[in-house]
C-alpha cells in the first residue's frame, strides 16, 4: 500500500485536517485540525484520480422531478469513507484545483490500527470506485491505484461483481402520514441512524436504518435559536435587545456547529419519542447519556414545553437546564435573577441574587394555605415548610395572555404588581368577603387530594416577593403525591388553575399546557363559564346583635340539646387548640367557634407590641400541634350551642367524634373550671380526662401544668363562691405607698413609703451574702419553695425570691417577694445562700398583696381586660398616691388607692374600663363608695366609652361564663 513514507521528497504540499462531513465516497467537508474554534472557515476536498459513485441525494432529480437514485455500491463507498474518517483527523496532499468547484483535489491519508491508509487505494481496492479516465501520468499513487484495481476486478469485489444492480440503495426520501403513523407506534424504541443534514441545533434529518427512510427528526424535550426568516424579525413591543439579538445570532451557529460536530454523518442509536410537526421526536442516546442533555448543560438549548412531556429523560433535562442557568453558560451568559412582585409590593423593585435552592424532600401535607401553596412537614427536619406550586396559579382567569411574558412596563410583566396572591377582600361593608373565581372550589379539591398524605417535594426555583419593605424567600416547587401524581397538573386538569409562563418553571411545567387544553376542552372549572367573586358572610367577630341573630339561623330547630343540628362545615383555620374558624357552606358563613366545655394550653401573647408578662402555658406548642393535624381543613360536623363575648360556642365532629374529647383524651385540655353545660359527650370527655390524668399525659405530667386560664377561672370560681361572705372592714386611714407590680385590672402588690428602712436592710444583706460570688446551684439543688437570691433579667441586680416551680430544662420560676412580680431564670441566675433564707425570718416579704376594692375582676378574654390592666398601671405611675383598706373578703384585702382625691376605681369605670362587683352592690355598709361608682359606670355605658363600645349585655351574669 501507499504510505506516508512515499511523500518524502515529492514536491507536494500536504496539510492535516479535521473532517466534519463526508457527502459522498469521494467528497469531505473539512477545517484545520489545529482549529479549535466552533465557526472554524470549512472547506471541501475531493479524492483526486478516482471515479466514486454518487449517493442519491434531493437536488439531484430526474425529469419526473424525483431524486436521482443512488449509484451502484455509492452507499458502500460513502459507508466506508465515513467510518474512515468522520470526526477524525486526515492527511491531505494537494495535486490540483477545479475552479468551477472551489474545490481541491488530492490524495486522503487515514490511520487504521496505528498504520496510514490511502483512501482512494481503499475504496478501488474495495470495488467501491474506477481509476478516473483522466489519469494520465505515472506516479507511485496512480500505480498503487492500478494495482487495486487489478486486485479488485480478480476477486470479484464490488462493482466489479456480477449483479451490481442488487447494490442500490432504496432510499425513501420523502416521509408520509402513514409512514409517521407507523413511527409513531414505534415510541420506546431503539433504532440506528444516520444523521444526513443539520438545520439547527435540535433540528435534524436523518436515515433510519436499515430501512434507509429519510425523516425530519426534532430533539425531544429541547429548541436551540433558530435563525430568523428575513422580514420576520420581531419589532413590537416585545422584540429583543440588540445585545440579546447579537447573543441569540451567534447561538444559533454555535449550538447549530456543536451539533453538526458532534451529530452530523455519524450513526446514532435514536429512542423514538412520537411524532410532532410533520417529523419525529426522538433523544440521541449513547450508554446512559442523551445528546440533550449535553446541549443544555452547555446552555445551548432550553426546554421546550411542547416536546418534553414526550422525553425519555426529562427530569434530567430539568436538572441539565438548572446548572447551566446557574453557571450562566450560553444563552444564560445574561441572565438575571429578578426579585418578583406581589400585589402590595413596589413596582420597580431592585434585582437581587437568586436565594440558594432547597433540596428535595419528602414529608406531610399539613395545609392548602391556597390552591397553589401547601404547608408541608418536612420528614427529615420536623419543619414546616411553605410551598409555592411552580408555574401555576390556583383558580383566577382563563386569560390567554397569563401565558405570554410580558414587557416591562405592561401589565404584569417585569417590576408590575401580580394578583398571585389576592385570593379574598372584604366588600365596603366589612362584613362579606370576596373570594377569587374559584379560590374555595380550588382549595377544597387540593385538601382532598394531598391533605393528610405523604408527598415529594422537588424544588425548581426559590424566588423572593417585596411585599411592602419586606422581602419574603419563597420555595416554588413540583410536589408528588399518590405514587407520582402532580398535584398541580390535576388542578390544572380540573380546571382549577392555570398555567404561568416565566424564565423560572417547573420541572413539569410543559404537562401543564396540555392538563389546560383538556379542561378546556371539557369545559371544567373556570372553563365551564362560572366567572366573578365568590361572597362569604363573614361573621368571625361580629357584634351581639348580629351575633345573636346568626345563632337563632344557624339552629333552625330549637336552642340547645338534641335540638341543635349538625351542620357540614371546613375548618379553615385553627385559631388556637380549641377555637377554630370555620365556613359553613350551605349557609355560606364564617364563624369562629370555641369548643363547650374544654379549655387548652395558651399562647398567653401579649397584643401588638405589647412586651410579654405570662409565659406560655405547659404544653402548649404540643396542643397547637395536635389540633392543627386534628382539625386543619378537615370537613367537620358542627353543633353551634350559644353565642358569648363575640364568639361562637359549641361542638364540633371529626369523622363522627366530638373534637373536645380527642384533644382531653391527649392530655392537652381539661374541664377544670370550665361551664359544660352545652357540651356533648360529657361522660365520654370525663373518662378522657380522667385517663389522660392517670397516664399522665400533657398537661398532667408532673413537670407540666394546668393552663393559666383554667387555674383563673378556678381562683374566679372561688371568689364567687364567696361573693356574700362576711365582710370585715378595714381601717380605711390613707398611707402614703408605692404599686410594685400589677397583674391584672384589679389586682395588684404594694410598699408602704413608712416600710422604706426595711427595703435598705434587705438590700444590705443581699450585697454581703452575695459579695463573694458564691456559685450556683445545680438544676437537682432547687426545689420549689426554696428562698433564694435572683437576678431580675431587666436591671441585673439581684433581689430576694421564692422558687415557684421546679427547674427544668436549665430554666426555674421565682417570684420576687419584695415586688410581687414573677418571671422564669436560667438555674445560673438564682443563688441559695442561707442568710438570704433566713432573713426572711426577720424581714417578712415587703411586697403587700392586694385587689381594687369595689371592683369586679374582668377574665383573662374579657373585653377591655388588658387596657385596664395598662390603665390602671399608667394612673398609679403619673404621681404621689395612697392607699386605703376599705374591707376584707374572701381572705382578700380590698384596697382604695387615690391620685390627691381621685379613687383610681372611679378614672377606670369612667373610661368604660371597670365595672362594679355584684357582690358590693347589695351591702349596706359600701352603699356610699359603690353609689357613686355606679353612677360613673351608667355615664360610661350610656356613652359607649371602653369596652361598652364593644359588648353587648352585662358581662358579669356568671351564668353566661361558656
Amino acid at each position: 500500500s501507499y504510505s506516508f513514507c512515499t511523500l518524502l521528497g515529492l514536491e507536494m504540499s500536504s496539510v492535516m485536517y479535521r473532517v466534519t462531513a463526508v457527502p459522498n465516497g469521494d467528497q469531505f467537508v473539512v477545517v484545520p485540525a489545529s482549529s479549535t474554534a466552533w465557526d472554524a472557515e470549512k472547506k471541501t476536498i475531493g479524492i483526486s484520480s478516482i471515479k466514486c459513485p454518487k449517493v442519491s441525494r434531493p437536488g439531484r432529480e430526474e425529469e419526473g422531478g424525483l431524486p436521482v437514485p443512488d449509484d451502484p455500491f455509492a452507499w458502500e463507498a460513502r459507508e466506508l469513507a465515513r467510518k474512515a474518517t468522520i470526526g477524525k483527523t486526515i492527511k491531505f496532499v494537494k495535486e490540483s484545483h477545479i475552479d468551477q468547484l472551489n474545490r481541491d483535489i488530492g490524495e486522503v491519508y487515514y490511520q487504521h490500527d496505528g498504520q496510514p491508509k490511502n483512501l482512494g487505494v481503499e475504496l478501488v481496492a474495495a470495488g467501491f470506485a474506477n481509476i478516473s479516465d483522466r489519469v494520465n501520468k505515472s506516479t507511485p499513487y496512480t500505480k498503487a491505484l492500478a494495482g487495486a484495481a487489478l486486485e479488485a476486478m480478480e476477486a470479484s469485489r464490488g462493482m466489479h461483481g456480477a449483479d451490481a444492480t442488487e447494490h442500490v440503495r432504496d432510499v425513501k426520501h420523502y416521509c408520509t402520514e402513514a409512514i409517521l403513523a407507523d413511527l409513531a407506534k414505534k415510541k420506546g424504541t431503539k433504532v440506528q441512524a444516520i444523521v444526513e443534514a443539520v438545520f439547527a441545533g435540535h433540528a435534524l434529518k436523518v436515515c433510519l436504518l436499515p430501512s434507509y427512510q429519510m425523516v425530519t427528526m426534532q430533539l425531544t424535550g429541547i429548541v436551540c435559536e433558530k435563525k430568523p426568516t428575513p422580514g420576520q424579525e420581531d419589532t413590537g413591543p416585545n422584540a429583543p435587545s440588540k445585545a440579546d439579538k447579537e447573543l441569540w445570532d451567534s447561538l444559533h451557529f454555535k449550538e447549530k456547529a456543536f451539533t453538526e460536530k458532534c451529530l452530523l454523518h455519524r450513526e446514532v442509536t435514536l429512542i423514538l419519542e412520537g411524532t410532532k410537526f410533520d417529523g419525529v421526536l426522538a433523544t440521541v442516546v449513547k450508554g446512559s447519556d442523551s445528546f440533550q442533555e449535553e446541549l443544555l448543560k452547555m446552555g445551548y438549548a432550553k426546554l421546550f414545553d411542547q416536546t418534553a412531556p414526550n422525553a425519555t429523560h426529562r427530569d434530567r433535562l430539568v436538572e441539565a437546564e438548572k446548572k447551566a442557568k446557574e453557571g450562566k453558560v450560553g444563552r444564560w451568559k445574561n441572565l438575571q435573577s429578578v426579585t418578583r412582585v406581589v400585589a402590595g409590593g413596589k413596582a420597580g423593585a431592585e434585582e437581587k441574587a437568586a436565594p440558594k435552592l432547597a433540596d428535595e424532600f419528602t414529608g406531610t401535607v399539613l395545609q392548602a394555605a391556597s390552591p397553589d401553596t401547601l404547608i408541608v412537614l418536612n420528614d427529615a427536619t420536623n419543619e414546616e415548610v411553605r410551598v409555592q406550586l411552580a408555574s401555576i396559579r390556583g383558580g383566577g382567569s382563563t386569560d390567554q395572555d397569563s401565558f405570554r411574558p410580558k414587557a416591562e412596563g405592561e401589565a404584569g410583566g417585569k417590576g408590575q404588581a401580580s394578583s398571585l396572591s389576592t385570593f379574598a377582600r372584604m366588600d365596603k361593608q366589612g362584613d362579606v368577603i370576596l373570594y377569587r373565581n374559584l379560590y374555595l372550589e380550588g382549595r377544597a379539591f387540593v385538601c382532598k387530594e394531598v391533605l393528610g398524605k405523604k408527598v415529594t417535594v422537588k424544588p425548581d426555583y426559590m424566588s423572593q416577593i417585596q411585599m411592602g419593605d419586606k422581602t419574603e424567600t419563597r420555595l416554588n416547587a413540583t410536589v408528588y403525591y399518590d405514587g407520582g401524581k402532580n398535584i398541580a397538573t390535576e388542578l390544572v386538569r380540573a380546571g382549577l388553575g392555570v398555567p404561568m409562563s416565566g424564565k423560572d418553571r417547573s420541572r413539569d411545567a410543559f404537562l401543564y399546557s396540555d392538563a389546560f387544553d383538556e379542561a378546556k376542552a371539557a369545559k371544567r372549572g373556570l372553563h365551564g363559564g362560572k366567572q366573578g367573586e365568590h361572597k362569604v358572610q363573614d361573621m368571625t367577630k361580629p357584634d351581639e346583635k348580629k351575633g345573636r341573630a346568626m345563632l337563632a339561623y344557624l339552629q333552625r330547630s330549637g336552642v340547645g340539646g338534641a335540638g341543635v343540628p349538625k351542620l357540614k362545615g371546613f375548618i379553615e383555620y385553627v385559631l388556637a387548640p380549641n377555637r377554630y374558624k370555620i365556613y359553613i357552606e350551605r349557609e355560606n358563613v364564617q364563624i369562629s367557634l370555641n369548643l363547650a366545655g374544654i379549655v387548652c394550653p395558651s399562647n398567653n401573647a401579649p397584643f401588638g407590641n405589647e412586651p410579654r408578662k405570662d409565659e406560655p402555658d405547659p404544653c402548649e406548642k404540643e396542643a397547637t400541634v395536635f389540633a392543627k393535624r386534628l382539625a386543619l381543613q378537615r370537613e367537620v360536623e358542627v353543633q353551634v350551642e350559644h353565642f358569648h363575648r363575640g364568639t361562637f360556642v359549641g361542638n364540633v365532629y371529626i369523622n363522627g367524634k366530638s373534637a373536645a374529647v380527642t384533644m382531653l383524651e391527649e392530655g392537652l385540655a381539661t374541664m377544670t373550671g370550665q361551664n359544660t353545660a352545652s357540651m356533648s359527650c360529657k361522660s365520654d370527655a370525663t373518662n378522657a380526662e380522667e385517663s389522660a390524668k392517670k397516664a399522665q399525659k400533657g398537661i398532667w405530667a408532673p413537670d407540666a401544668g394546668l393552663p393559666k386560664k383554667a387555674q383563673s377561672s378556678l381562683d374566679m370560681m372561688e371568689k364567687r363562691a364567696s361573693g356574700r361572705a362576711v365582710f370585715t372592714m378595714g381601717d380605711n386611714k390613707q398611707l402614703p405607698c408605692t404599686v410594685t407590680e400589677v397583674v391584672d385590672s384589679v389586682h395588684f402588690f404594694f410598699h408602704l413609703d413608712e416600710n422604706t428602712a426595711n427595703m435598705k436592710k434587705v438590700d444590705n444583706i443581699l450585697h454581703g451574702a452575695l459579695v463573694n460570688d458564691p456559685p450556683a446551684p445545680s438544676d437537682k439543688d432547687v426545689k420549689s419553695g426554696d428562698m433564694v437570691a435572683g437576678r431580675f433579667s431587666k436591671d441585673k441586680k439581684w433581689y430576694r425570691a421564692r422558687v415557684t416551680k421546679a427547674p427544668v430544662g436549665g430554666k426555674v420560676d421565682v417570684f420576687y417577694t419584695d415586688y410581687g412580680n414573677r418571671e422564669t431564670l436560667p438555674v445560673s441566675e438564682i443563688r441559695k445562700i442561707d442568710a438570704v433564707a433566713d432573713s426572711f425570718k426577720t424581714l417578712p416579704p415587703q411586697a403587700n398583696e392586694g385587689w381594687l376594692a369595689f371592683m369586679h375582676e374582668l377574665g383573662i378574654d374579657e373585653a377591655g381586660a388588658e387596657e385596664a390592666a395598662d390603665e390602671f398601671c399608667d394612673f398609679v405611675q403619673s404621681g404621689s398616691i395612697t392607699i386605703a383598706h376599705e374591707y376584707t373578703a374572701a381572705k382578700q384585702k380590698c384596697y382604695t388607692i387615690r391620685l390627691g382625691k381621685k379613687p383610681v376605681q372611679n378614672h377606670l369605670i369612667q373610661k368604660g374600663l371597670g365595672l362594679v362587683a355584684l357582690s358590693v352592690q347589695d351591702n349596706a355598709q359600701l352603699s356610699k363608695p359603690v353609689s357613686v361608682l355606679l353612677k360613673s359606670e351608667a355615664t360610661a355605658k350610656s356613652e359607649k366609652r371602653g369596652m361598652w363600645n364593644i359588648i353587648r349585655g352585662d358581662p358579669r351574669s356568671y351564668d353566661e361564663d361558656y
